[in-house]
């Protein structure tokens, strides 16, 4: 094939260019583009933000506590040698399927912030409707609408003076929206059972006695919505 004329070769040289030209804008930014070729690490999508809540702060921004069943009082029955896991109170939590924890009425306040399933205020036998209200009313706010029940003490009879207070202490807890619990007019424990489920002292629960006062325990949160 003869040669093309030299004018012929340049006409085509010239028209190849300006194709070129036409076709870079298309790659550039006008054409939503980029005029830099684009890296493998640019073009990875990024990974979407967690979803995981985060921890409801507290006033001071630490996380707020957060227990399954909040057990407050001082009997010897809820602070047992070998922790607070061995209390009637705890084993009736763990039949709940509830995280327990024990705390002292006497000692520090419950920390601002505590969430809660429910709460097991446990009375002694100097308690009356002042003491009940106070203790009551020294629960924070975001306790405020748990389920509350008032453990009356475990024994065979009331006394006369603990039988009083309690009428005082059920209108208190009615007030407060809280429940009451009575061991000894509900027979939890009898004089003919008492030396089966209480130690000498008639406080401390025998190994039988924890069972069982785990079981009355647990069938009365239940039943009180907790």
């Amino acid at each position: 094939m003869p040669p093309l004329p030299k004018s012929a070769s340049t006409a085509i040289a010239a028209a190849v260019v300006a194709a070129v030209a036409a076709l870079v804008p298309l790659a550039g930014p006008g054409a939503g583009g980029s005029s830099a070729s684009a890296s493998p690490a640019a073009t990875t999508a990024r990974p979407a933000p967690s979803a995981a809540p985060s921890a409801v702060p507290g006033p001071s921004g630490s996380p707020a506590a957060s227990v399954g069943l909040l057990v407050l009082g001082d009997s010897a029955a809820l602070h047992p040698r070998g922790g607070d896991s061995r209390s009637y109170a705890c084993r009736a939590a763990t039949t709940l399927r509830l995280h327990c924890a024990v705390r002292s009425r006497a000692g520090a306040p419950v920390a601002p912030g505590t969430r809660a399933d429910g709460v097991l205020v446990v009375l002694s036998i100097r308690d009356d409707a002042t003491t009940v209200a106070a203790a009551l009313d020294a629960l924070p706010a975001s306790l405020h609408g748990t389920g509350t029940v008032l453990l009356a003490p475990v024994v065979v009879a009331q006394p006369a003076a603990v039988a009083r207070n309690l009428a005082g202490i059920r209108a208190v807890a009615s007030a407060r929206g809280a429940g009451v619990v009575d061991p000894a007019a509900l027979h939890w424990v009898t004089a003919a059972t008492r030396h089966t489920y209480l130690a000498a002292d008639g406080v401390q629960p025998t190994a039988a006695g924890l069972e069982h006062l785990a079981e009355r325990l647990a069938t009365a949160l239940a039943a009180a919505g907790v």
